[in-house]
């Protein structure tokens, strides 16, 4: 957690650590699912937050000190969802793939999610 805390406070971001892929193929088919499946695991995280303090009283006391910290640290939601929260990290990756030759072109952002997610 420390590491995360770092780079937070130097960046105002911490990192990615999933993303959900859909080929280009399926969407052109069915063009609502992305943005359904954005939806989806949004209103999963919201569930899992609001049972939090609910599963901490039934966990181990050091548990309550821990998410007292991520709290202040990253706020209420540590793993925020969507292009608008994750832009910044986003451009930051880029930016650093481009410089360490792990792609040759340096690509737009909003061309690598589907349309319908792009406000999200």
């Amino acid at each position: 957690m420390a590491e995360s805390v770092r780079a937070f406070r130097a960046h105002g971001f911490s990192h990615i650590n999933h993303t959900v892929v859909v080929q280009n193929r399926v969407l052109e088919k069915h063009p609502w699912v992305a943005l359904n499946l954005y939806n989806a695991f949004s209103a999963a995280k919201q569930q899992c937050y609001g049972q939090i303090d609910y599963l901490l009283r039934s966990s181990l006391m050091p548990a309550f000190p821990v998410l007292e910290v991520q709290r202040r640290t990253f706020g209420d939601d540590p793993f925020p969802y969507g292009l608008a929260n994750n832009r910044q990290a986003l451009v930051t990756l880029v930016e650093y793939a481009h410089e360490q030759g792990l792609v040759t072109a340096r690509s737009r952002i909003d061309d690598l999610f589907a349309a319908a997610t792009r406000d999200t």
